[in-house]
């Protein structure tokens, strides 16, 4: 059998002889990510980002596949050189009896006595439907309502979902599931923004606000404090 219909029936269940293969949008990557200034600094001590998890303000709103290897080539040496020689050495590792890692403790406990009633993987794919349909390409206010709703919903049930792998060392089914909490949190901020920017620019594009607005040539922030997610403006810094 010649690749791509291999290919295409492994991964899509199409037979290429029959049918005709349905192409869809996917991520590539983001744009955007951890804020960082120029030297790849965070507001975390010691701690430096860059490339594809981090913004640096080098990006527009429609951010090129050349642009982004440009990105990881040029300031992979200069933040990496920066680092090396402004890191502080004096790096003070948590201790093992620290109140902050209790409390992970604690909540990694109670995620085991969650209940199974909803099925993770079912509820993962869920997600990404609503996205897809509501959140994508084409959206307006009342599609990114619909999905904040779904999404929200979807969140409430987690301690239903729970995992079913109850071993404390080496469970990938509790990995998939703090990454599906986290995956739900980063939805939240993409809708949000999204509903927040009645406009279209670049990648962003609203039916119901076809055009650019200058008003909103600003950078979408989201900022997290005591389990709470803001999202909101700030005004570029251009460097």
């Amino acid at each position: 059998m010649p690749q791509e219909r291999r290919l295409a029936l492994e991964f899509s269940n199409v037979k290429l002889e029959e049918e005709l293969l349905p192409i869809n949008p996917a991520a590539h990557y983001t744009m955007g990510g951890i804020k960082t200034n120029i030297n790849g600094q965070t507001n975390l001590r010691n701690l430096y980002a860059c490339g594809e998890c981090a913004q640096a303000n080098i990006h527009g709103a429609n951010r090129l596949g050349g642009n982004s290897l440009l990105e990881i080539v040029t300031l992979g040496k200069h933040i990496g050189n920066y680092a090396s020689e402004n890191i502080d050495n004096e790096i003070n590792v948590q201790d093992k009896n620290s109140s902050k890692l209790q409390l992970i403790k604690e909540e990694i406990n109670n995620i085991y006595e969650y209940k199974n009633e909803i099925n993770l993987y079912k509820s993962k794919d869920e997600v990404g439907q609503i996205l897809f349909d509501k959140a994508g390409l084409f959206k307006d206010k009342n599609s990114l309502n619909e999905a904040l709703e779904q999404i929200n919903k979807i969140k409430k049930s987690l301690d239903k979902i729970g995992v079913v792998d109850k071993q404390k060392e080496y469970n990938k089914n509790l990995l998939e599931f703090l990454e599906f909490r986290n995956i739900l949190d980063i939805a939240l901020v993409v809708i949000q923004s999204a509903l927040n920017r009645e406009e279209s620019r670049g990648s962003h594009y609203r039916i119901d606000y076809p055009n650019i607005n200058a008003s909103y040539l600003k950078n979408s922030k989201a900022l997290q404090e005591e389990n709470k997610v803001s999202c909101s403006f700030e005004d570029v810094i251009w460097k």
